[in-house]
């Protein structure tokens, strides 16, 4: 997920916060547990993080590769 890492924020490209704020986007590590405690990480994911209140958003694609990776971490998991 690491293209596009390091290019300028892109200012309200996630929308509108309902605080009245914009969100930035900016590039962060997710850590993920499975229910039997094997961990996984994803580096770089594109994450929108309000200016005003903080609140964090992810766009569809992303959301989808982070739960694809979990999965996968419990098929290995089974293995």
């Amino acid at each position: 997920m690491s293209a596009g890492a390091g290019e300028e924020p892109r200012l309200g490209w996630y929308g509108r916060c309902p605080c009245g704020g914009t969100y930035e986007e900016r590039w962060v590590d997710v850590r993920f547990t499975d229910p039997h405690g094997s961990s996984g990480r994803l580096t770089d994911v594109p994450q929108g993080a309000c200016v005003l209140c903080g609140s964090r958003v992810y766009k569809l694609a992303v959301l989808q590769r982070i739960e694809g990776a979990f999965k996968g971490a419990l098929t290995d998991e089974a293995q």
